[in-house]
């Protein structure tokens, strides 16, 4: 849901995206050089480092090909699609057009044709699920905060959500100068259960893992976002048997599987899983995972 970017760029009403993407193309840039913030720029050695140890963990080179002596099939390997919809992008914080229908269809494509997420969405699919056509776009911050509010959301650091899901009313919002990554995970949320029950936090840190395994599958680096919870997801994944068998569950099993695959005793178990998670304390919450 959230993108740490407290810029405010806003696109003027009276000013075509177009125009405005252009214009201020070099502004974005300038900003690093002035203020030392990271609209645009990464350490190329250090996403290098990342991305290959994302697959390495993965099971995988940092070519995308299967490590010596993994199974290609096993449970947890992240296999690069064959097709890579989001091949267009150079990184996860790339801007794209606002109300640009093609690149959402890119974002729907590259999660249906995941070879982890493909294969337990398919009745959503059949069920007609899509992003194409299902996101807001705002072109003042204002609005976008303001719609935030209006369903029942609060955050104190609401200057930094990079998108949210309105799952009541099936529609993904954007805020101005939107990113690939928030409409990759944005999207995630569309298609997965609601496990807001587990506490935004481990809700949110699924969701990422599973918006960094499209990024990379698509030849992106892993988004820069939720690193904390992030850690605890992982945790999660590999006490589930690994990435495949979270994507069925997170996907199509629903939060009653999750924790019955969690937990040796499930109810009495996951009451101090869930106090730990609103304390957002990452290292108790991994120790807890590994001792019950």
């Amino acid at each position: 849901m959230k993108v740490t970017d407290t810029k405010d760029n806003r696109i003027p009403p009276t000013q075509s995206s177009k125009n405005f993407f252009e214009d201020r193309k070099e502004t974005f840039f300038s900003h690093n050089k002035n203020d030392g913030s990271h609209f645009f720029t990464y350490n190329t050695a250090q996403k290098r480092t990342n991305d290959k140890q994302f697959l390495t963990n993965q099971g995988l080179t940092a070519n995308g090909n299967p490590v010596s002596g993994v199974n290609k099939t096993s449970n947890n390997s992240l296999v690069q699609a064959k097709k890579k919809p989001l091949s267009g992008f150079s990184k996860p914080r790339e801007i794209f057009l606002p109300n640009d229908t093609k690149t959402e269809k890119k974002v729907y494509e590259a999660i249906k044709q995941s070879p982890i997420i493909g294969p337990f969405i398919k009745d959503k699919i059949k069920a007609g699920v899509k992003i194409q056509g299902s996101v807001k776009y705002h072109y003042k911050r204002d609005s976008f905060e303001e719609s935030y509010s209006d369903i029942g959301n609060r955050d104190d650091d609401i200057k930094s959500i990079g998108g949210f899901y309105d799952r009541k009313n099936k529609k993904i919002h954007l805020p101005p100068s939107p990113r690939i990554e928030s409409l990759v995970h944005e999207s995630i949320h569309k298609f997965s259960h609601n496990f807001l029950g587990f506490t935004t936090f481990i809700h949110e840190g699924l969701t990422q893992l599973f918006t960094n395994t499209v990024l990379v599958e698509n030849g992106l680096s892993k988004g820069s976002t939720y690193k904390k919870e992030l850690k605890v997801a992982e945790a999660i994944r590999d006490k589930v048997g690994g990435l495949k068998n979270l994507s069925s569950l997170f996907f199509a099993g629903g939060p009653k599987k999750l924790r019955d695959a969690l937990f040796k005793n499930p109810k009495s178990d996951f009451g101090g899983f869930i106090q730990l998670a609103r304390k957002k304390d990452t290292k108790k919450l991994i120790e807890y995972l590994k001792n019950h």
